[in-house]
């Protein structure tokens, strides 16, 4: 056990912003995703009927943007391990400000869905690059705070993002949502231009960069069986979360009769409890190794969802109590995982950050459509794929410390 509230100490070799500056601006890249989605949603029905499109056509803008996310962090962090971390970030960022105004702009369907794309692959680069930015900042001993501190952070933008987005719909409409996020997208190449040095010095980066090379480098990183199950580990509580925001609105307005406000209120509270778990990770993560963190959150993830299969014969109340506890558990998993992952590898740090988003966003995109498919107007798909998540998790786990003991 350590002393309790250390400060972070960023790593002697790298340009040294101040914390709070720097959690700041990666807090902000890695809100891309959250508010490029959610604050859209209570406005796909208006879409529909602007841009006269199908129910289908409308729900792939979403689902096509969840599958850039992933694709394009297999890009960025072996780009950033060549050519440092400012010149990606810079470049996807612009990216995705510039798909945000044409998406304001779009005339029709089929546009709407290829800049979704297009904005996705820019969003993509600050949920890579910001692990990557952390972990060329800080020692071992100090990453675990760096990363609760991160996630804490970055879990507000999931609470926010429905209210503005509603509130900006109802104001302006829905193009207005998009040129908000221009605006933020404009604002945060400023932060990067003025706000965030290069954190990879010249004699740390790869001279070259491949096909083969980047297949290399991740070859090697799957080599590693605790990076590996790591990453599993945290695409089962990616998974978790994505089989709630899938699942819920039918288990609970369909299956359990929840009005509107109910449920919103019900929603709120559920991501609320991450937050609240996000915050007692980070106080705790001073005291006590990432590893053990993990353990105990894993493990209470796992007897979680065992108690969800049971959940719905309980009610509404039944299932939201084992779903608020199964998400304030994400608070220690997402930031551990990230921690357990990363903690050991002195190089390909880009590329390892790139394939843990990839592994977590591709594990959360392939819960989540299990849900949809399975859906049938009650809580039972959603609880089956929370249970089976919190399982996998403890399971992977369990496989890590044996790999650690063959080490």
């Amino acid at each position: 056990m350590m002393n309790s509230s250390p400060q972070i100490a960023p790593h002697p070799a790298v340009a040294r912003p101040g914390q709070g500056r720097l959690i700041s601006i990666l807090a902000l890249l890695t809100s891309f995703g959250p508010l490029a989605t959610d604050t859209y949603l209570s406005a796909l029905p208006d879409i529909r009927f602007s841009l006269k499109a199908s129910a289908s056509a409308t729900a792939a803008t979403l689902s096509v943007f969840f599958f850039g996310l992933a694709a394009g962090q297999l890009v960025y962090g072996p780009l950033s391990d060549r050519f440092g971390r400012r010149g990606p970030l810079l470049a996807g960022t612009g990216v995705f400000t510039l798909a945000s105004l044409c998406i304001a702009l779009v005339p029709d369907i089929q546009g709407m869905i290829a800049l979704r794309l297009i904005q996705s692959l820019g969003g993509a680069c600050g949920l890579t690059l910001a692990r990557a930015v952390v972990r060329d900042l800080y020692d071992a001993g100090d990453l675990a705070r760096a990363f609760a501190a991160l996630t804490l952070i970055g879990m507000i933008a999931p609470l926010i993002a429905p209210l503005l987005g509603t509130a900006i719909i109802m104001v302006a409409g829905w193009r207005a949502v998009f040129a908000m996020l221009t605006l933020m997208g404009l604002a945060t190449l400023a932060a990067i231009c003025f706000g965030l040095p290069e954190t990879l010095p010249p004699e740390r980066r790869h001279r070259d960069i491949t096909a083969a090379s980047i297949l290399e480098a991740f070859t090697r990183l799957l080599s590693h069986a605790r990076f590996t199950l790591a990453s599993l580990i945290s695409g089962s509580a990616a998974g978790t979360l994505f089989a709630f925001i899938t699942g819920s609105p039918g288990a609970f307005m369909s299956g359990f009769g929840l009005d509107k406000p109910h449920y919103t209120a019900l929603f709120s509270a559920v991501t609320v409890a991450m937050l609240v778990g996000g915050a007692i990770n980070r106080r705790l993560a001073g005291r006590y190794d990432s590893t053990r963190l993990l353990t105990f959150g894993l493990s209470m993830n796992a007897a979680l969802g065992m108690a969800m299969l049971g959940a719905p014969l309980l009610g509404a109340w039944g299932v939201g109590l084992c779903l608020g506890g199964m998400v304030l558990m994400l608070g220690f998993i997402l930031p551990n995982s990230a921690t357990v992952a990363l903690a050991r590898l002195q190089r390909d740090a880009g590329s390892a950050s790139s394939l843990l988003g990839v592994v977590q966003f591709g594990c959360g995109f392939l819960v989540s459509s299990a849900v949809a498919w399975g859906q049938n107007g009650t809580a039972w798909p959603m609880a089956l794929a929370m249970a089976f998540c919190g399982a996998w998790g403890r399971m992977c786990w369990w496989l890590w410390g044996k790999a650690e003991e063959k080490e």
